[in-house]
């Protein structure tokens, strides 16, 4: 017991080396900037300390609440429904002139991508360079779920060609949501969009190591 009392928890460095005898032929990747959004988290710090307190970001709906969104009362008042989930804060705001959209774009895109464009534009900052800018060959590399904007199903196919067909799709599709944050953003490294199902954000960044 006195052993395990008085043991020190591994060093950092101790875990690195311990991992580089397991894969000598691997060079280490320096992580110099992120950004997050998450529930009651809109940032990396704040999600950082949310880890750390334990915190709960879920919270429990009003009747109100679901009423508004047109979930049936008959659901709602069902003793074996569940009424808690999770809500992005500001998940509705977005800058389209800062990115080059219109107003009638913006409002057709999936959510998805412009959370995704923001966050890649953090990232840009948070790492001390300005985005739109950077002087460096830069790759994106993203996955997203398929879209289930609203916004999508409004639109059958005579509206979307009446309405800038072309963008409305791109904006919608979860294939160009690495291309178009590469072309908003001026990054003219590989741009791609991984699709392999729950191990895609992982799949990205080994990609992405690996380019």
């Amino acid at each position: 017991m006195d052993n395990l009392r008085f043991s020190s928890a591994p060093t950092a460095d101790s875990i690195d080396a311990s991992i580089a005898q397991h894969y000598p032929d691997c060079e280490p990747v320096a992580v110099i900037g992120y950004a997050c959004h998450f529930p009651e988290s809109p940032d990396g710090e704040t999600f950082w300390q949310n880890l750390l307190e334990g915190r709960e970001c879920s919270r429990r709906f009003t009747r109100e609440e679901l009423l508004a969104v047109g979930l049936d009362a008959a659901i709602i008042d069902d003793p074996h429904y569940v009424n808690i989930g999770t809500v992005l804060d500001n998940a509705d705001c977005f800058d389209a002139t800062l990115f080059g959209y219109s107003r009638q774009e913006a409002e057709s895109m999936d959510p998805q991508q412009r959370l995704f464009l923001q966050a890649v534009w953090h990232a840009l900052e948070h790492a001390g360079y300005a985005p739109g800018a950077v002087p460096h060959k830069t790759g994106v590399f993203a996955s997203s779920r398929m879209s289930t904007y609203p916004g999508r199903e409004a639109l059958n196919v005579t509206e979307v060609a009446q309405v800038k067909g072309l963008q409305s799709l791109m904006g919608n599709d979860k294939d160009y949501i690495a291309t178009r944050a590469a072309y908003k953003l001026n990054l003219h490294g590989p741009a791609l969009s991984v699709q392999t199902a729950c191990s895609s954000s992982l799949v990205a960044v080994h990609l992405a190591c690996e380019s």
